[in-house]
Parts: C-alpha cells; sequence; structure tokens
C-alpha cells in the first residue's frame, strides 16, 4: 500500500513559526526554543545563562509547561520577564 501526503499536519504550525520569526526579524530578537523531554535540564540551562548573562543582554523567557509554574517560578527571582 502506497499512502499520498497531501499536506504536513505541521503546516498551520509552520505558518505560526514563520510569521513569528518574521516579528522576531523586524525587533532584532535572537530567539531560542529549547524543547525536550520533562526532567532533561532546560529549566537548569535557563538559569546558568541568565545568570551568566547577568543582566548584559535582555532577556524573557515564555515558559511552556501545561502542567503548571513551577519552572517559570524559579526564574522569576532572575529578574527577566516570564510569561
Amino acid at each position: 500500500m502506497q499512502v499520498s501526503v497531501l499536506r504536513s499536519v505541521l503546516d498551520a504550525n509552520d505558518l505560526i513559526a514563520t510569521e513569528n520569526r518574521k516579528e522576531f526579524d523586524a525587533h532584532g530578537c535572537f530567539v531560542v526554543n529549547l524543547m525536550s523531554a520533562p526532567g532533561s535540564g532546560k529549566t537548569t540551562i535557563l538559569e546558568r545563562t541568565l545568570r551568566a548573562l547577568d543582566g548584559r543582554l535582555n532577556a524573557a523567557v515564555i515558559e511552556g509547561d501545561v502542567l503548571g509554574t513551577l519552572d517559570a517560578d524559579r526564574l522569576i527571582p532572575l529578574g527577566v520577564p516570564v510569561v
């Protein structure tokens, strides 16, 4: 059996990502998207990176944890906007 793929299930996501990239570029923003399994160290990397930057760059975090605010709560004391 051969299955024809008519369109990617991620088409809508790709469109949104393209629009986001245009906005970020227009405002001169460097953006990093960290995605991995729970408990893999993403928040720890953010904590250490933000401390190392020590306010030398403007930074903000968009936290996407659907289960709660524990990760966001860890980042707020570092003095960067967290949404």
